[in-house]
């Protein structure tokens, strides 16, 4: 999921937009123009680019080729406001972010032209003479390649990832952050022990991070590392159940375990919720449980929810504040950063996936503990 979130908020445009009508403005007084009422309403043509940008930015497309149409409508603003001799430096960087934030929406749709204008565009401008402009595409262009990371050699990977190591190191981390997490998700279903790599190298960045948004991500990132080198390794599980006992995982040695991240308020873990109660019911009583560690806030909503839903296994949850949702300690041991989260053990206690969702956890069990059709088949004929 390439977002990248480097560009100027709406209200960041608002602002830019009141900078140049102020500009202009200050250029009419200067030169003597007398504006009747109507005529100050009326707005230039930079106005109308930004307005445009502005507008088409608030909309929130409600199918794909929405999208389409306002992030080209964004585009072409872009590239008209850029045309315009002598605009402000604040105002040529507005253009410039709302142009690759467009062409990295239309790129994230199928839109391959699109990337590669976003590559070139980037490559246009690395030696641009404002220094924020420059500083703006070199990230970028980082972050385009990021996005195709998959696609290169391994020696070029590895040269990507010191790359943006080193730009995530260098002041702008905020914008390079993004380009990090698409380079390492996008290497994950690839070349594991790269994508390792990865997450270790920029998690080691971040241990000295100045925004302290960024620095909490460093140990999740760790735990990425750890929780995609799983599969064939052992799964180690503590922490605190709902009724606040001491969780035993030594207990679940010899079942097939569901180790599902989840929370009330998520869509996809409710969605998924029949889809484990089916296979729970199906498998259970051959040796399948499943393990909750759940990321919700509040304790209340967690227990109706259990309630309500019938939900019959043993969920983890932090009392603490400072440890539950995101942080639950489990979540940042195995770099949860996206729920659900479905990593299934077998009975030896190594994981053999790491995506037990859907029809792949019924596949999974059948193949751990036999087809269920079949258990059944065996069973009426053995009673005849």
């Amino acid at each position: 999921m390439l977002r990248v979130r480097s560009f100027l908020t709406v209200t960041g445009l608002c602002l830019l937009g009141f900078m140049v009508t102020s500009q202009v403005v200050a250029q009419d007084k200067a030169e003597g123009k007398s504006k009747d009422t109507t005529d100050e309403k009326a707005l230039s043509p930079a106005e109308e680019l930004l307005k445009v940008i502005q507008d088409r930015s608030r909309q929130r497309p409600r199918t794909v080729q929405q999208l389409r149409e306002f992030q080209g409508a964004i585009r072409q603003a872009a590239d008209k406001l850029l045309e315009i001799k002598d605009i402000d430096d604040s105002v040529a960087l507005t253009a410039i972010q709302a142009k690759f934030r467009a062409l990295t929406a239309l790129g994230k749709y199928g839109d391959k032209a699109a990337l590669i204008e976003a590559v070139k565009f980037a490559e246009s401008l690395t030696d641009d003479s404002r220094e924020k402009i420059a500083k703006l595409a070199a990230s970028q262009l980082l972050a385009a390649k990021a996005a195709n990371i998959a696609q290169l050699k391994e020696e070029e990977q590895l040269k990507l990832i010191e790359d943006l190591a080193a730009a995530l190191a260098d002041g702008h981390e905020q914008s390079v952050f993004s380009a990090c997490m698409a380079a390492a998700r996008g290497l994950e279903r690839g070349n594991t022990e790269v994508a390792a790599n990865a997450y270790r190298t920029f998690a080691k960045v971040l241990e000295s991070a100045q925004d302290p948004r960024l620095k909490r991500y460093g140990p999740k990132l760790a735990g990425s590392a750890l929780r995609i080198t799983l599969p064939g390794n052992k799964m180690e599980i503590e922490g605190q159940t709902a009724s606040e006992e001491t969780f035993d995982w030594e207990s679940y040695r010899g079942k097939v375990v569901l180790v599902d991240f989840w929370a009330s308020w998520c869509g996809p873990c409710v969605a998924e919720l029949p889809n484990v109660k089916k296979n729970y019911e199906n498998y259970h009583e051959r040796g399948f449980e499943v393990v909750g560690i759940n990321l919700d806030t509040s304790k209340a909503k967690l227990d109706k929810f259990v309630t309500d839903r019938d939900i019959p296994w043993t969920n983890l949850f932090c009392t603490e504040k400072t440890t539950q949702g995101w942080d639950h300690p489990m979540a940042t041991k195995f770099g949860v950063l996206s729920i659900p989260t479905a990593i299934l053990v077998d009975k030896e206690g190594k994981v053999v996936s790491l995506r037990a969702r859907g029809p792949a956890l019924t596949k999974a069990l059948e193949k751990l503990l036999g087809p269920v059709d079949a258990t059944s088949d065996a069973t009426e004929t053995g009673s005849e």
